[in-house]
């Protein structure tokens, strides 16, 4: 089996909402910070303030402040052993050119640090942040740096220093702070990619990939996406011909799906217990009816016109039609 990097986690925290900011703690050779009330895209963030030009760095935190699971779980963001992870966040500052960026450090299960990534700018995930002086924008960057072996966990580490050359104190912000993780499992067999789970954290639009490792997805396994109680939506690329049985099941939060005219095979129950989902939109060149479409517990089935077009022939929906509105 193997895994996508596909999707954005935010770290736990990492919109630094008050109170729960509290779970980040100051590094020993950090400088001044709080969490104003307003900011970035959110409600609050991280500011270092009034720190003198050039020397060490000038602010640090640390996520989260005592290092402890679950927090920053590598399977809860989507990472795994030997990942460059992607890391973004979104900064500003009073001095053009300061050096700003967020490192990871790894540790293992019994919290002790096995390494981390560099300080340094191209080694490490900082970046010279020559944008407009005061307004926000986002970053992102893949360090060099591998999760080694035996890590159990990591940290997050957003820091800065001065940029060099300037002559007044700087202060920076931080906000959204995250991780792009692997939400999908899938296996290949001749040549064609199955997706064979998602990572129940998945959260919000998913838009599964038509090739994998330069190969054709072409299936969606039993219970792939099942209790994935976070997902919104989620478009099936018309690479995929099959989707196995309670494929969706128990994704309660997911309102809308899309199915390709690709797909010719689809299994039993594969909406059961979708308490959100109003509608699945077919695509209008599929052929094959909605005879052989097993749809459970579903108010809706609307065809690319939005017409109503429940597969009323459907054995299932007639013994469930009292689920329908």
């Amino acid at each position: 089996m193997a895994q996508a990097q596909t999707q954005f986690n935010l770290v736990p925290n990492g919109d630094f909402e008050i109170p729960d900011g509290k779970d980040w703690d100051e590094d020993a050779s950090g400088g001044v910070w709080s969490y104003p009330a307003t900011g970035g895209n959110t409600g609050g963030y991280a500011k270092f303030e009034h720190t003198s030009p050039g020397g060490a760095w000038g602010g640090v935190l640390i996520s989260p402040a005592d290092g402890t699971a679950p927090f920053n779980k590598l399977e809860a963001l989507g990472l795994a052993i030997g990942d460059k992870p992607v890391i973004q966040w979104d900064a500003k500052t009073t001095v053009m050119g300061t050096l700003a960026g967020v490192k990871i450090e790894a540790y293992n299960a019994a919290g002790v640090l096995i390494n981390q990534a560099s300080d340094g700018p191209g080694a490490g995930y900082n970046i010279a942040m020559n944008h407009a002086v005061g307004t926000w924008e986002t970053f992102q960057s893949t360090g060099t740096f591998a999760i080694p072996l035996l890590t159990d966990s990591i940290k997050f580490v957003p820091l800065y220093k001065q940029g060099f050359g300037a002559d007044s104190n700087v202060t920076i912000g931080f906000d959204n702070i995250g991780v792009y993780g692997a939400i999908l499992t899938w296996t290949t067999t001749d040549g064609e990619v199955t997706i064979t789970d998602c990572k129940t954290s998945a959260t919000g639009e998913l838009v599964i990939p038509d090739t994998i490792e330069g190969k054709l997805v072409t299936s969606i396994g039993d219970s792939a996406f099942a209790y994935c109680t976070s997902l919104a939506s989620v478009t099936i690329p018309d690479s995929v011909t099959s989707i196995g049985d309670e494929a969706f099941a128990y994704s309660t939060s997911l309102t809308s799906v899309t199915i390709p005219d690709s797909v010719t095979s689809i299994g039993t129950r594969v909406f059961d217990s979708c308490t959100s989902l109003t509608s699945i939109t077919v695509d209008a060149g599929n052929s094959n009816g909605f005879t052989p479409f097993r749809f459970y517990q579903l108010r809706v089935i609307k065809g690319a016109n939005g017409t109503d077009v429940r597969a009323r022939e459907n054995t299932e929906f007639q013994t469930h039609k009292s689920l329908f509105p």
